[in-house]
């Protein structure tokens, strides 16, 4: 599924009142910018065999990725601030049955939907 797909399968969820699938639906596509920006990081700086060891996700998370992005300055101070709220508001989706206010799932397509436009435009 693309994420402009993914992305218009969050807001359906939104509009329908499923607040707790529109933020899981929405969250992949932030984690999908991030990892292609750290693999573009990592294929820069490292080897093949240390690459594969930065993508393994028993190795790195999302939560280093981003603590990386940032001090790499790859991630601005404000998208860090953003990007850590919102990874919170996921784990606490998942792991606790939270159910998103209508404000966090809107920060969330916030972003989501910038990223979707930038990525739309490198295509062409």
């Amino acid at each position: 599924m693309c994420i402009r797909d993914r992305l218009l399968e969050a807001y359906t969820h939104f509009i329908t009142g499923n607040h707790r699938e529109a933020f899981i639906c929405g969250w992949p596509i932030i984690e999908y910018h991030i990892n292609i920006i750290w693999e573009e990081l990592i294929k820069k700086i490292t080897n093949k065999d240390r690459r594969q060891k930065l993508k393994d996700p028993n190795y790195v998370n999302i939560d280093h990725i981003i603590e990386i992005l940032c001090l790499f300055d790859l991630v601005n101070e404000e998208e860090y601030t953003q990007l850590m709220k919102l990874k919170r508001v996921r784990n606490r989706v998942v792991h606790k049955l939270y159910v998103p206010s209508t404000e966090e799932i809107k920060e969330l397509f916030d972003i989501a939907y910038k990223i979707v436009l930038m990525r739309l435009a490198q295509l062409q």
